[in-house]
């Protein structure tokens, strides 16, 4: 019961509100450009990645380290940036990679000598 009540309200608040959320790429040369509709991410590989964003999900660059998601469907939404995210997650170490803007990562200690 209380499931159902939870993805009536989802939908409720998205037609209403709608959902946001940030990404943002951390790391020497990782940058992120948004053209019709295909996200391109630098992310430190020989290759740039590309993404269709979804007809439901719209998306803009506010820097090139920062992308925004905006969308009326939430479980469609945290899907799409997670598949993104999947391709290069925050390193343990130093932090580089794809997260969420509000993640706290916890770093690892390095090497002592």
């Amino acid at each position: 019961m209380r499931l159902y009540y939870k993805l009536l309200l989802n939908k409720i608040l998205g037609v209403s509100y709608g959902f946001f959320s940030q990404l943002e790429c951390k790391g020497l040369g990782y940058k992120a450009k948004i053209k019709n509709n295909l996200l391109i991410l630098n992310l430190g590989f020989s290759h740039k990645l590309y993404f269709i964003i979804p007809k439901n999900i719209n998306a803009f660059c506010s820097k090139s380290n920062n992308i925004v998601f905006f969308s009326i469907d939430k479980q469609k939404l945290y899907e799409f940036i997670y598949k993104v995210r999947s391709h290069k997650k925050p390193d343990s170490y130093k932090g580089k990679g794809l997260k969420l803007k509000f993640e706290a990562i916890k770093l690892k200690e390095g090497k002592k000598i």
